[in-house]
């Protein structure tokens, strides 16, 4: 692999917020090396996803994926899934599944990420609004 692509594949759901900060968070996600971005809508979500306006939606987000990866020199291309409900990220295939949650405990995992080896990595980022019940 050229020596600035990672060995790991790291794909980002990330919840549909609003459209400055969404754009800003595809470019920032390009920038620290995620290969691949899952926007995804949920009953929290403010800011909801027609199908008429994915397909514009879409090449703007790309258009910007590719222009972060240019700026800071990448030669792979970061991907920009359409949108999907939260539902669907359940059968999302992955050697580690990740949830961004603020009550988590950080210290749960890290004896287990310093021994295992990774090749594919999903992380969900979601902001609910309120605290997530453990069921």
């Amino acid at each position: 692999l050229p020596p600035n692509i990672s060995p790991i594949s790291i794909t980002l759901a990330l919840a549909l917020i609003k459209k400055e900060r969404f754009d800003f968070a595809i470019q920032k996600a390009c920038e620290l090396g995620v290969k691949q971005i899952q926007p995804f809508v949920s009953s929290r979500c403010v800011v909801k996803c027609k199908k008429d306006d994915a397909n514009r939606k879409m090449e703007r987000w790309n258009k910007i994926a590719l222009e972060a990866c240019e700026q800071c020199k990448r030669t792979d291309l970061v991907e920009v899934m359409p949108p999907c409900s939260i539902n669907d990220l359940i059968g999302m295939h992955a050697d580690v599944k990740l949830c961004a949650y603020e009550h988590a405990d950080h210290h749960a995992n890290e004896k287990h990420f310093k021994e295992t080896k990774y090749c594919t990595i999903f992380f969900m980022c979601y902001r609910s609004g309120r605290r997530i019940s453990r069921k």
